[in-house]
């Protein structure tokens, strides 16, 4: 919170924020409530001639674009720019390979699904056949029928 509030502060926020003390940052609310109550002679010609402002730029409202500057914006937009290959364009280009895309997708990634699957099975029994070797490796030849 600022402690440091006097008239030249007082006044660079109303400036900024308006009359309305809500508008302002909460960090400076309290101690300019504070110093508009110990020093009213000093706020309030700021503050009602801040008000005066707020209600003249409160009933302008938005500004709107002329259609000329609309135009000027739009026309120097980068232009947007379309896929080489879409949904849309591939249906109308070729409606009945639509079906037949729609399977190929289907197994690859079908395909895709399998071999990702039997890679995990893999190193699945990979690793059961280490532990069985090292399980192996590690018993007494007592324990194993006296051999």
């Amino acid at each position: 919170m600022s402690a440091d509030m006097n008239r030249e502060r007082f006044a660079a926020l109303v400036d900024a924020f308006g009359a309305d003390l809500r508008r302002w940052p909460d960090s400076e609310r309290d101690v300019a409530r504070a110093f508009r109550e110990a020093q009213p002679v000093v706020c309030e010609p700021l503050l009602a001639e801040a008000a005066r402002l707020d209600a003249i730029l409160e009933g302008l409202g938005a500004p709107q674009p002329s259609a000329a500057l609309r135009e000027r914006i739009l026309a120097s937009a980068a232009p947007v720019r379309r896929p080489l290959l879409s949904l849309a364009r591939f249906r109308r280009a070729a409606p009945w390979l639509a079906p037949g895309a729609g399977l190929a997708a289907a197994c690859a990634a079908g395909a895709w699904l399998g071999v990702s699957a039997s890679h995990t099975a893999e190193t699945r029994m990979q690793a059961d056949t280490a532990l069985v070797a090292s399980a192996d490796l590690s018993a007494d030849p007592e324990d194993a029928g006296g051999l």
